[in-house]
């Protein structure tokens, strides 16, 4: 699981310069019902925020999941976890807003779309 971890976390490197743009990850499909995210950022953080939307329409009050998601950040990784288990669908996962230590900040949003598949048991 660490090393599933450590994977993502390089995966989700994001560089802090103030010429970045508009970025989009590679989707990832077969998405475990209860994935918490984790983000790595080159340097530390002092705010970031992070939504993830079910684009087939089943969503809270304020677009975003049922049940929303918390967002933990810890020097420059930051967790997304969902309040309440995915359902079967299409999300996306955006950081919006980061802002590392130095003041530097993330010009455009990072987005990624991930696919939950039925749960089996």
């Amino acid at each position: 699981m660490k090393k599933k971890i450590a994977i993502l976390a390089m995966f989700f490197t994001l560089v802090f310069t103030s010429s970045v743009s508009a970025k989009t990850l590679e989707p990832r499909y077969n998405v475990a019902w209860n994935k918490i995210w984790t983000i790595t950022f080159s340097q530390p953080i002092q705010e970031v925020e992070a939504t993830v939307t079910n684009i087939n329409g089943k969503t809270g009050e304020d677009g975003g999941i049922m049940g929303g998601i918390l967002v933990d950040k810890n020097n420059n990784k930051v967790t997304v976890t969902p309040v309440l288990s995915y359902q079967p669908g299409t999300y996306i996962l955006k950081i919006t807003n980061a802002t590392a230590i130095n003041g530097q900040k993330l010009k455009e949003p990072v987005t990624m779309q991930f696919v939950v598949n039925q749960r089996t048991h």
